[in-house]
């Protein structure tokens, strides 16, 4: 692990708060503590704080970028501009392709994620949101976020020890959420009647419409569905 770049963060700052800031220090944190390095909360707090006084953000939606390597500690504060309201409201559609680290080290939030940057660029070039990162028949994660199942009433996510990045977001969703959430195998392909949720501290939450060719059911009345505008990133 200590031949490793370096860690990093992305967080969203909204209405002049830095969303679950505590949470995501603590995932970092944990990454860089094998590199014998430090980054004190309160001093990154102070960066982010100024940067957002310095480039007249502090009454706009950022992206918040934490990057911490032996050499340097970073912060990149930019102005972020939102998918439209309508893609939370009728979903979204995902690609899909092999994971691309589907190995122990999936579950870090390494600096050097090149096959995942690989797999959001395929999504791009496809016109998609997200890419869907599936391994050995069973849905893993997407390239910068993570995925919610929800099957004949019952909530899936794949299991937080399976080779991929457990979600920030995807945590705070399923504490709002009242049902009972299984840790499991989201089969790839993917079975009938499916419906997908992708989340990510940028995104929120968001309905999957069709991955690829196929298309989903986005059911309106579910209580998932229902918790879509407490994550989306409009005022």
């Amino acid at each position: 692990m200590t031949s490793l770049p370096g860690f990093f963060e992305t967080l969203r700052y909204k209405e002049g708060k830095i969303e679950y800031f505590k949470e995501h220090m603590k995932r970092l944190e944990g990454g860089i503590k094998p590199l014998e390095i430090e980054a004190k909360p309160a001093d990154v707090e102070k960066e982010i704080r100024d940067q957002l006084q310095k480039k007249g953000l502090e009454r706009e939606l950022c992206r918040i970028l934490l990057v911490v390597t032996k050499e340097k500690a970073e912060v990149l504060v930019e102005k972020y501009v939102p998918f439209p309201r309508e893609l939370y409201v009728k979903g979204v559609t995902l690609t899909q392709t092999s994971h691309p680290d589907p190995s122990g080290s999936a579950h870090l939030k390494r600096y050097d994620r090149q096959g995942y940057n690989e797999a959001m660029q395929l999504a791009e070039q496809k016109g998609c949101v997200e890419c869907l990162c599936h391994a050995q028949g069973r849905v893993l994660e997407c390239s910068k976020a993570n995925v919610i199942a929800l099957y004949d009433g019952q909530i899936v996510i794949p299991s937080r020890k399976d080779f991929r990045l457990p979600g920030i977001m995807e945590q705070k969703v399923l504490e709002r959420y009242k049902g009972k959430v299984m840790e499991g195998r989201i089969a790839w392909p993917l079975v009938p009647n499916m419906q997908l949720y992708i989340t990510s501290s940028l995104k929120g939450l968001m309905p999957v419409k069709q991955v690829d060719e196929k298309i989903l059911t986005i059911n309106k009345t579910s209580s998932l569905y229902k918790l879509i505008p407490e994550f989306w990133p409009f005022s």
